[in-house]
């Protein structure tokens, strides 16, 4: 014989109209042991970022609304880069996994019954209601399990849960290691957008996922441009969007200088989730360009998700902005 382990399908995610695997009459089982809801590892909005086939860093993002409503905005952020995720796909798939595990509470309850050998950690068992314990009908998935086995005593505790969890411990250990990191890369690309359009154009999004700064927390932001073309005038910027796209940092120019522009930006929570202050820092091989840039004050609700968005227009089709390179790195705590 050889052990082996597997993680429980999650295709019964509801238990409704799922036969159960086994079901316990009223006078198999002893006792319930423990009954209560442990909230403290309920995640309802995550991340996940990874590194693509290009080597650019990517990310996924996903919100369980209807956890949300219950427990609140808890997020989980992972970090898959250099690892075997390599697409938006496997990411999805990934984060979809857990949020399935973790978006309601674990172990909500401990039936102690008679020794029962074949348990299995993701088997859905019902409890048939004794008037004692239970009502009504009970089902249930098993989530963790101890054998007691001594002289004149037999006994299973199963450890059980509204529905199969595949993995919960190991998501909320993989979040530590993440988040005890004092910096980490949410997004780069090195992947050239430009605009020669003679109309305004958002020349990269990125969403900052709801929860993931935390009251204390700031992000950094960059982006650099390179610029060429005629004395027409052009225009960027680094603008946030969340209901309303506006801009924290911008410059114009009319000259036909070319060369290279790149924002440096740093956001931070002031002790609340809905203040911040923005240092901005612009340095320039162009002389005709000023690089002061003055700390701004923002109102965003960052329990909510918002867009950060690298921006560029031009007066004459014949001038071209080019977005080289961009990056948002979470920075921590700046109490």
């Amino acid at each position: 014989m050889r052990r082996a382990g597997r993680e429980p399908s999650r295709d019964a995610a509801s238990l409704s109209g799922y036969a159960p695997d086994r079901t316990f009459g009223p006078d198999d089982y002893y006792d319930v042991v423990s009954v209560g809801l442990n909230s403290r590892g309920v995640r309802t909005k995550g991340q996940v970022y990874y590194t693509d086939t290009d080597g650019d860093e990517q990310t996924v993002s996903d919100t369980r609304s209807t956890a949300v409503a219950k427990y609140g905005t808890r997020f989980i952020r992972l970090d898959e880069r250099g690892g075997s995720v390599k697409t938006s796909a496997q990411a999805s798939a990934l984060l979809a996994n857990i949020l399935d595990d973790l978006e309601t509470p674990f172990a909500e309850q401990v039936i102690e019954a008679p020794f029962f050998w074949p348990i299995e950690l993701g088997d859905m068992y019902r409890f048939s209601a004794n008037d004692e314990h239970y009502d009504t009908d009970q089902d249930w998935a098993v989530v963790g399990y101890r054998h007691v086995l001594s002289q004149g005593e037999k006994r299973t505790l199963s450890q059980v849960a509204g529905k199969p969890a595949g993995g919960y411990r190991r998501w909320l250990e993989n979040e530590r290691i993440v988040l005890s990191r004092p910096r980490g890369l949410w997004h780069k690309s090195t992947t050239d957008v430009s605009t020669t359009d003679a109309s305004p154009t958002n020349l990269r999004t990125v969403t900052i996922p709801g929860g993931s700064i935390g009251p204390n927390g700031a992000i950094g932001i960059t982006g650099t441009f390179n610029v060429t073309g005629t004395t027409a005038t052009k225009s960027l910027s680094m603008d946030y969007d969340q209901g309303g796209q506006s801009s924290i940092v911008a410059v114009a120019y009319g000259s036909s200088d070319a060369g290279r522009l790149t924002f440096d930006l740093t956001l931070f929570n002031r002790g609340s989730e809905s203040s911040q202050r923005v240092d901005s820092k612009i340095t320039t091989d162009v002389s005709s360009i000023s690089t002061k840039a003055a700390p701004v004050s923002l109102s965003l609700d960052t329990t909510q998700d918002f867009d950060l968005i690298w921006w560029g227009d031009v007066a004459d089709a014949a001038d071209v902005v080019t977005l080289e390179i961009s990056s948002i790195e979470f920075i921590g705590e700046t109490r």
